[in-house]
Parts: C-alpha cells; sequence; structure tokens
C-alpha cells in the first residue's frame, strides 16, 4: 500500500485550472479542491492557548475544551462554546466540552472523562456528563467501572464514535506499569456509554523510533466497516486498520514524519479528512475514503502546539481549530494568544485529475512546478501580484504569461514577458503560500530559467527568499552575461552566459548563518558562496518573477521548485 507522497502534494497543489475562478486561496489536488470560506476568533487571551479539543452537535452547537496559560507552568483548563454554529463564541460556565462527546440514543449530548495518571491499577473510574438539552448546565454525572487486563494508568482521549453495530467506541491510552513507553488501546461501550470495557490493543511501542511510545489516538469508520486509528507515537504519524470491528488492528501505514493529537471525520460523501502536525498544523484530505490516498495541505505555520480539531459543520463544510499561541520552543513574539476556526469546503471533483509527474527534479523538492504537469500555471496556492494575465488579456500592457510547447523541452514551459511601463502592470511575480511566521532555518530552491530576450542586459528573471528566523533576505537576478545578487545590502555581480538555452540552478539558504549560496545545478559549480543576507524585517515570503525596475524582460520556466526546513 502507497500513499500519495507530500511531494505529490506539492505538485498538485502548485495548479490552478487556467480560466477557472476559484475563490482566493483554493487549493487544487488531485481528485478535488480545498476552498477556503472564513476565519473566525473563537477567543484570544495575552496568555499562552493551547490544546484544542472540540465537538459539534446538529442543533449547531459547538464545544471546546483548551487551555491558557504556560504549559505545565501556569496552565489551567478553559471551555468554550458557540451555540449558533461558529458565528459567537463564548466562555462556558460549566465544565462540558468537546473532548469525548457524544450524542446518546435519546439525543442527550454527552461527555466520557477519565485521566488517571498516576493510578498503576487494573481498575479505573469513568464519568459521564449529561448536557441539559437548553444548554443551561449539566444533567446528570454519573460513574462506572472499567477492569482492565493490565496494571497501567488511564488516559481517555478524544474521539467516541458509533459503530454501523450499534457499539461506542473510545480511543485510549497508557503506561503499563513498569514500562516507560505509552500504549494505544480501545474501549468499548453495549449500554449506550453507562458502562465500558476493554476492547483490544491497537498500537504497542514496538518500533525504536516511537520515542513516546504510541499515545494520543482519534478514530473512525469507513462506509466498508473498516476502523481507522491515526496515532502519535513520538515518530512517524501512524494509520492502524482494524477489519473486525476494532477487536484486532493491522495494515500499518505512515502518514507522515510526525504529528500529535491527530483528529478525523469522514465527511457526507466519504471523504476523509485528518488534522495534526507539529510544528505545522496540516490537513490530510482522501477523496477516495479508503484510507490509502492522502494529501497533505498545511492550514497554518506559525507557532503553537499544533492540537487542533476537524468538524464537518454542513455537508462536506469543515472547520479546523487551532491555536496561535506561544508552545513550547516555537518562540512566539506575539504579546497576544488566540484559537482560530478556520471553515473550508471541501469538493470532490474527478475532474480534477493531476498528470504523473516524472520530471527527474521532483524527487529533490517537497514542493515542485512545472507547466508540463499540470492544468494550469499558478504556483501552490499562490497568487498573482498585480498583472500577471494571460497573453490575450495582457500583452498590449507589455506584461504576460502563458503555457507554451517548446522543441527544447519534452514538456511545456511557462513563458512570461515581464515589460509593463506602468502600474499596475510595471510589477508582475508569484508568491509562494509560504507562512509568515513560521521559523524556516534552511531553504532550498530549484529552477531552470532560459532568457527570452537577448537584447536586454539587465536582471529578466528575479528570486527572493525572505526569512523571518533570520531577519534577512537573499536576492538573485538572471541576466544575459551575468548573474547580479544583492549582499549585506550591496548589489554584486559574477560573470556567467545565459546568452544560451536553458540553465538551471539551485539556491540553497541558511538562517541561522545568515547566509546564502547558488549553484548551477548541472554540474554543481558555486557560482555565490555564502554570501551575507541583506537586513529585513518582518515574516517569510518567497518571491519569483519581477519585482523592481531592475528586472524588465522576458523568461521562459521550465521547472521550479522549494523545500523548506525548520
Amino acid at each position: 500500500m502507497k500513499l500519495k507522497s507530500i511531494l505529490a502534494l506539492g505538485l498538485a497543489s502548485f495548479c490552478v485550472i487556467v480560466g477557472a475562478k476559484q475563490p482566493f486561496g483554493t487549493v487544487i489536488l488531485d481528485g478535488g479542491k480545498l476552498e477556503p470560506v472564513s476565519l473566525n476568533m473563537v477567543g484570544a487571551t495575552n496568555e499562552h492557548m493551547n490544546f484544542c479539543f472540540a465537538n459539534n452537535f446538529e442543533d449547531g452547537s459547538i464545544y471546546i475544551n483548551h487551555s491558557e496559560g504556560i504549559h505545565t507552568v501556569t496552565e489551567y483548563a478553559m471551555w468554550r462554546r458557540s451555540l449558533d454554529g461558529g458565528k459567537t463564541w463564548e466562555k462556558t460556565p460549566f465544565q462540558f466540552g468537546g473532548f469525548n462527546s457524544f450524542v446518546n440514543k435519546e439525543g442527550k449530548k454527552c461527555q466520557v472523562e477519565s485521566w488517571e495518571t498516576k493510578n498503576y491499577t487494573k481498575e479505573h473510574t469513568i464519568r459521564l456528563k449529561v448536557l441539559k438539552d437548553d444548554h443551561s448546565g449539566l444533567e446528570s454525572v454519573t460513574t462506572s467501572k472499567i477492569i482492565m487486563p493490565f496494571e497501567s494508568n488511564f488516559l481517555l482521549h478524544r474521539e467516541v464514535i458509533r459503530t454501523q453495530d450499534d457499539r461506542l467506541l473510545l480511543n485510549a491510552y497508557c503506561r503499563k506499569k513498569g514500562e516507560a513507553k505509552f500504549t494505544s488501546f480501545i474501549i468499548e461501550s453495549k449500554d449506550d456509554g453507562k458502562t465500558w470495557q476493554y476492547l483490544s490493543t491497537i498500537l504497542e511501542a514496538t518500533d525504536k523510533r516511537y520515542t513516546e511510545g504510541p499515545n494520543e489516538t482519534t478514530i473512525i469508520q469507513l462506509a466498508n466497516g473498516d476502523i481507522l486509528a491515526y496515532i502519535r507515537t513520538g515518530g512517524p504519524l501512524t494509520q492502524m486498520r482494524s477489519k473486525d470491528g476494532g477487536k484486532t488492528w493491522g495494515d500499518k501505514v505512515e502518514l507522515d514524519k510526525y504529528g500529535v493529537a491527530p483528529a478525523a471525520r469522514v465527511l457526507k460523501d466519504g471523504t476523509i479528512v485528518v488534522i495534526s502536525g507539529r510544528p505545522a498544523t496540516n490537513l490530510y484530505i482522501d477523496f477516495t475514503g479508503e484510507g490509502k490516498n492522502y494529501q497533505c495541505v498545511e492550514i497554518y505555520g506559525g507557532s503553537g502546539c499544533s492540537y487542533a480539531s476537524v468538524l464537518e459543520i454542513a455537508p462536506n463544510k469543515i472547520m479546523c481549530i487551532y491555536d496561535e499561541s506561544d508552545f513550547g520552543s516555537w518562540k512566539n513574539l506575539s504579546h497576544f494568544s488566540r484559537i482560530m476556526a478556520a471553515t473550508y469546503n471541501v469538493i470532490k471533483d474527478d475532474s480534477l485529475k493531476l498528470a504523473k509527474v516524472d520530471h527527474p527534479k521532483a524527487k529533490e523538492y517537497k514542493h515542485f512546478y512545472f507547466p508540463g504537469c499540470m492544468q494550469g500555471m499558478d504556483f501552490r496556492n499562490a497568487y498573482t501580484n498585480y498583472s500577471m494575465l494571460t497573453k490575450a488579456q495582457g500583452e498590449s500592457k507589455g506584461t504576460w504569461a502563458e503555457v507554451q510547447k517548446i522543441a527544447e523541452r519534452p514538456h511545456p514551459i511557462l513563458h512570461m514577458e515581464f515589460k509593463g511601463k506602468a502600474h499596475p502592470f510595471a510589477f508582475s511575480h508569484y508568491y509562494a503560500n509560504w507562512s509568515t511566521n513560521a521559523e524556516y532555518s534552511k531553504v532550498k530552491i530549484g529552477f531552470e530559467v532560459r532568457l527570452a530576450d537577448l537584447s536586454l542586459k539587465n536582471g529578466q528573471f528575479m528570486v527572493l527568499c525572505k526569512l523571518k528566523k533570520a531577519g534577512g533576505f537573499a536576492l538573485v537576478r538572471c541576466a544575459a552575461e551575468n548573474i547580479e545578487y544583492r549582499e549585506n545590502g550591496v548589489e554584486k555581480k559574477v560573470p556567467y552566459d545565459m546568452r544560451s538555452g536553458f540553465h538551471a540552478f539551485r539556491l540553497e539558504v541558511d538562517a541561522n548563518g545568515r547566509t546564502f549560496s547558488l549553484y548551477n545545478d548541472s554540474n554543481n559549480q558555486c557560482l555565490i558562496k555564502n554570501a551575507k543576507l541583506s537586513n529585513a524585517s518582518g515574516g517569510n515570503f518567497l518571491q519569483v518573477g519581477d519585482g523592481s525596475s531592475q528586472v524588465f524582460g522576458a523568461v521562459d520556466l521550465s521547472y521550479f521548485g522549494y523545500t523548506v526546513e525548520r
């Protein structure tokens, strides 16, 4: 079994269909798209806000558990809710949230609780909270006992699901007595949540890469009856599959290199969405509904704990609830923290099929673009600044772009003209969809270009990479007889003949060393070695194309790719 690679995701999400009018920020994927709808604030304080666990109900109410204060130092629990589908939010005057919550057969909103970190026994206590129908408070709180087959502590986590055979399943994790690492397991209820029994162990710490051991887990059931579990391990974010209702587990798949507190939903049309991450917050989408074809979209790349929730608030409309806050060593410089609710349409569309990517450079970059593999010409969820128009729209203005087939390359190229002389057509460039506040440490950028107007001697293609962590930027420009660049604020040149054919380059930027180097990627010749970044304030961005009066002309772009490290 193979997942679609994160590389393929970068490829897919670089494109926008030519001529199609997509809402700003739409991410085109293979077999569908993610369409942004709105972004609302749940709450904000001048303290840290982390660990968002949310659930929604059919009456439009949404309940959230989260924390406020410095993790493990001044941290305390907080409950919030919305009674109007996320339009407005308030602090909940009583302790009922989205953590381990469900609706019983009587239509009552319920929450199951147990968090015994130090009680290493076989017997543990589970509390069942029932909410009043008018949301005014708790109707009842009852307890029951569960007997485990081993001595351990006992931590219920994340989701309660009702299976097709009318059982309730709830994931949990523990440290068995005498063991240092966690074990992920599942419990079940056959009486609508009144009592619970141990069902099975999902995953144990048998892999050395599981530095913590399997712990935070979420579960879903597919239309074919399979139950999928998504597990934090301290190593790879891992998916397990059960084909017998949760009794046994197998078919292990690694979704990503790391991930915390995953949450998942099966949408009305069968699409699977999973949210997890760290340090970024990622959304994994499988339009096939099989749990075998995930595509990854980063929905937030700034500082936070990446404990997030994903809810279906209307058919195929999701709400992602996450924190923008300091946590651990992310070093958020903001004086305030907040919890946000981002709403998207998840649209399955079989007509959005991307061609197989077989370019030899594709595997070197997480996000990679060349016109031959795309239906469109825009970079990954990027936007065209000012006036990157089609030829029909912009030729008279001197600024336009179109995909062209040429004899010199087996795949089409993107031809771009930068000859506009008046605002707004004097500037035409792309921005990659980078997080403004992420702590990017290293960036590798690859591109292959050919100058298309050899009568000009100035720079005709520019790459500008600014990194917040470094407080500086790298700038290179391709001209006919040299590479222009800026080092520590000073304009410089290095001789280089670009008057014939395509030339492949690799730009490497090091935020920690505050330097950048440029290589001829065909022979690995170093053209610029450890040049000092120029000072710049503000967040990260990657700009490609023109951008100043010093970048004027025309180019053919064969490919463009980048990889970032934090």
